[in-house]
C-alpha cells in the first residue's frame, strides 16, 4: 500500500475509533476516548472493568498510550452487540467454502 494514502485514510477513519473497546498489553480492557494526533497505534484510552463500566483502580484510569509502555493487543467486540471472535481455523474454513461456492 502507498504510505501517504494509508496515512490519509487513517486521518479520516482512525485505526481505533472513539468508543471502541480494546485489550491492553497488561490484560486490562479500555475504551478509546480520543485519537492521538498522528500516532495511530497509541490512542488515549480509559480503563473499564469486567462489566465494561469505567473504573478507578490503583492504575490511572485515563491513559495516553503514547506516554506509556502499554500497547493495544487486540480490539474487542462492542459491548452492546454481544459479538464473539471466530477461531482462526473456523474462519479459514468459512472462507474456503465460500470460495468454492462462488466458483460453481
Amino acid at each position: 500500500m502507498h504510505p501517504p494514502a494509508m496515512r490519509a485514510l487513517l486521518n479520516v477513519i482512525s485505526l481505533f475509533p472513539i468508543g471502541s473497546h480494546v485489550r491492553l498489553s497488561d490484560d486490562t480492557e479500555a475504551q478509546v476516548i480520543r485519537r492521538n494526533a498522528q500516532q495511530y497505534l497509541t490512542p488515549i484510552v480509559q480503563r473499564v472493568g469486567a462489566d465494561r463500566r469505567r473504573v478507578d483502580s490503583k492504575h490511572p484510569s485515563i491513559i495516553n498510550l503514547a506516554e506509556t509502555d502499554l500497547r493495544v493487543m487486540t480490539p474487542l467486540a462492542p459491548p452492546q452487540r454481544h459479538e464473539v471472535r471466530l477461531e482462526k481455523g473456523l474462519l479459514e474454513k468459512i472462507l474456503w467454502e465460500a470460495a468454492e461456492t462462488c466458483e460453481e
